[in-house]
């Protein structure tokens, strides 16, 4: 069985864009991946139990129209970014 480094390296990869645009997050283990948490309301989840998480999508769940489906990377990287003012709590 692949180690979940390489079986969730999108969630690794969308960590680590995160610190790129300055986005406050933790990365956390969840189940037998990852959650990005962004304060106490939002995450981006990727785990055997995510939706898409075997064919490489991430799941959010921050307050958008895409929350609780399967996304790609680039996708959510685009999530993160128009969403970051939120994410970070500032109020918008």
């Amino acid at each position: 069985m692949e180690n979940k480094k390489e079986l969730y390296k999108e969630i690794l990869k969308l960590s680590k864009y995160c610190d790129k645009i300055g986005l406050n997050h933790t990365l956390e283990p969840f189940f037998d991946g990852y959650a990005i948490i962004f304060g106490k309301k939002w995450d981006i989840v990727q785990h055997r139990f995510s939706y898409g998480s075997s064919r490489g999508y991430v799941e959010p769940a921050i307050g958008c129209r895409v929350d609780y489906n399967a996304v790609s990377l680039d996708s959510a990287k685009k999530l993160v970014k128009r969403y970051k003012a939120r994410l970070n709590g500032v109020a918008r």
